[in-house]
């Protein structure tokens, strides 16, 4: 599923990210991620966060390669209660790497 890499930066490893109590949903490919009605289980809902004709989504889109996969990502309730932040959004996933990222709730 997802796994770790050693080619990127620490803090770009899904690995990582997930250590540091960061969740993620399963993997998705570009439609599903269209098909998305919220931005993370306890994010905006009732939105479709990644609209097909979204310049920013578009351009992220553009970097999908043969092997990668999106994820949405979260704070977990541990990370959230620490740090009193939260935010959401997607990162486009290669070899365990998050190589491009769209925000998506923030408060």
């Amino acid at each position: 599923m997802i796994s770790g890499c050693n080619s990127c930066p620490q803090e770009s490893q899904i690995a990582y990210l997930r250590e540091q109590g960061v969740e993620f949903s399963q993997p998705l490919n570009p439609s599903q991620v269209e098909a998305l009605t919220g931005t993370a289980p306890h994010g905006m809902q009732g939105i479709q966060p990644y609209k097909p004709d979204d310049p920013t989504w578009q351009e992220l889109k553009k970097k999908y390669r043969d092997g990668d996969h999106f994820v949405q990502f979260w704070p977990s309730d541990a990370l959230l209660k620490r740090t009193k932040f939260y935010m959401d959004g997607l990162y486009l996933v290669r070899d365990g790497c998050a190589v491009g990222w769209l925000m998506g709730a923030i408060s």
